[in-house]
């Protein structure tokens, strides 16, 4: 009879035991290949992409490029709305300067609210450029000369102060205004009023009359550089009512010359 070493059982036991392991985990990793397919596995792609992943991707890339071409046909239209707008604005200091070097008369003046009708009546385009060609025109054919509405000895000056200080008469216009209007804020009905308490002759201006002040060179405020006038605010309301917004009201802003529309009912400088 032999003596069975303990140590041999051991060991055996221990090789049986990893034997046993060894068994159920090659069963688990058969039965998660079979739950988890796409999951890497020895001998096998570390990645698999279904057909319909594939599928989800290239709708997904042909969504973005069409919405890449939208952006790209905005971004085209922005400039050129960006670029007519430039366009515009060069012929409206065109015109402005027309009008600067012309005295007063019924020709510029039914002209003029042409000009104003086309600036608050349509958009920024080409049958509007074509309309501030026809009043260049018109403007370029007026005479020019005659008797200074501000008197033969202002000759060469455009701003005459009156003797008092209280008024100012434009040469190139034939309007006189304050010197120095008061820094109330009224609503735009209360301004129509108010003008007409200051004497014969007052009024409220329409927006053309005010435009025809503005310097575009100059800003804070925009008039000339060698105006007289003091206490110059910031907007100021117009007689002209807004031709698309029945409760609305043309201004100028004077910090920059641009022309507003404002409700009635706001309050502005006059």
């Amino acid at each position: 009879m032999r003596w069975f070493d303990l140590r041999h059982l051991k060991s055996v036991s221990l090789m049986v035991g990893a034997g046993a392991l060894a068994v159920v985990l090659a069963m688990n990793s058969e039965a998660h290949a079979k739950r988890r397919p796409h999951q890497h596995h020895p001998g096998e792609p570390s990645h698999r992409i279904s057909g319909d992943h594939n599928e989800r991707s290239k709708k997904h890339n042909e969504r973005h490029g069409a919405r890449h071409g939208r952006s790209k046909k905005h971004y085209k239209k922005h400039l050129q709305l960006a670029s007519r707008h430039l366009a515009l604005s060069a012929k409206l200091d065109e015109v402005l300067l027309a009008i600067y070097a012309l005295p007063p008369g019924t020709a510029l003046t039914a002209k003029l609210d042409e000009v104003l009708l086309a600036l608050t009546g349509q958009p920024s385009g080409t049958a509007l450029t074509a309309k501030l060609d026809e009043v260049l025109l018109a403007l370029n054919a007026l005479p020019t000369g005659g008797a200074l509405p501000c008197g033969a000895a202002t000759a060469g000056i455009r701003f005459v102060v009156s003797t008092d200080g209280t008024e100012v008469c434009d040469n190139t216009t034939g309007l006189t205004w304050e010197q120095m209007p008061d820094s109330v804020l009224r609503n735009w009905e209360d301004a129509i009023k108010f003008c007409q308490t200051l004497g014969t002759g007052y009024r409220l201006p329409e927006v053309k009359e005010l435009i025809s002040l503005v310097d575009f060179s100059q800003s804070n405020p925009a008039l000339p550089a060698d105006h007289p006038f003091s206490n110059v605010l910031d907007i100021y309301w117009s007689a002209t009512p807004a031709a698309d917004l029945p409760l609305d009201a043309c201004s100028v802003v004077f910090l920059n010359g641009v022309m507003n529309q404002s409700f009635k009912t706001n309050t502005h400088n006059v």
